[in-house]
């Protein structure tokens, strides 16, 4: 569905016959929207398809609403629970990795918004900023979604965040950290940033005495305190991090 709404954002039509074939497939809790024909490979082409298209509407398309929906698409793509687990994995890993152009334009979209100061200085008018603030959430949620997808056991997250792109001084761990910090005004934001955290605080001991020297137990204080009195995932997460620090 995200993908038919893309194309008609992109070219101003629907695909009949796209969607006169699609139907939902369940498989437990995940739902699965595909052909009647499907095999893993069209499957794998879906995703790269999806990709091109968020691609352009995130990055060659001025309107905002198509940036927004590109965004939200994005995001139900890489939920596991939302999306065969398998497609969200491999549209991760591509993300992240940023293989080639359109992998890197999503990855460098994503992490603009995620790092883009949510003050109302940076912002010329209220429309910018309301619509910036909505995409900082949706893409704190799109990181959150792409990192929590890796399995534990494997080492595939490790050798992306042992990087100075997420260990460095103005990395992304010390984004994320200092999201917290703004829990009280924005505790959608700071949820989504403890998902991160707490999908890579255990990758390796590099990454958590990272985070402990960037002031992560004050931060996740803040958070937990924040979320106990009035956002339950929040105060979750929160007592999963300081669990694991």
């Amino acid at each position: 569905m995200a993908r038919t709404i893309l194309r008609e954002l992109k070219h101003g039509y629907i695909d009949e016959e796209i969607t006169s074939n699609m139907y939902v497939a369940t498989h437990g809790k995940n739902t699965i929207i595909t052909t009647d024909d499907s095999t893993h490979k069209e499957m794998e082409e879906d995703m790269t398809f999806a990709l091109e298209l968020v691609a352009d509407n995130l990055v060659e398309n001025c309107f905002i609403n198509a940036n927004l929906i590109a965004m939200e698409s994005l995001c139900a793509l890489l939920d596991g629970w939302s999306t065969d687990s398998r497609i969200s994995l491999a549209a991760a890993n591509n993300i992240l990795r940023g293989d080639d152009g359109t992998h890197q334009e999503i990855k460098r979209s994503i992490l603009q918004y995620v790092c883009h100061p949510c003050h109302e200085k940076y912002f010329h008018n209220e429309l910018e900023e309301r619509h910036c603030l909505v995409m900082h959430n949706l893409a704190l949620a799109a990181l959150a979604n792409m990192l929590q997808i890796f399995p534990e056991s494997g080492n595939e997250l490790q050798v992306i965040v042992k990087s100075d792109e997420w260990l460095g001084d103005k990395g992304l761990l010390a984004v994320l950290i200092e999201e917290l910090h703004f829990a009280e005004t924005r505790p959608h934001d700071a949820y989504h940033a403890m998902r991160c955290l707490n999908a890579i605080i255990g990758v390796s001991s590099d990454v958590k005495s990272r985070a402990i020297e960037l002031g992560i137990r004050n931060a996740m204080d803040i958070s937990q305190n924040v979320g106990h009195c009035r956002h339950a995932l929040l105060a979750r997460e929160s007592d999963i991090g300081i669990s694991m620090v």
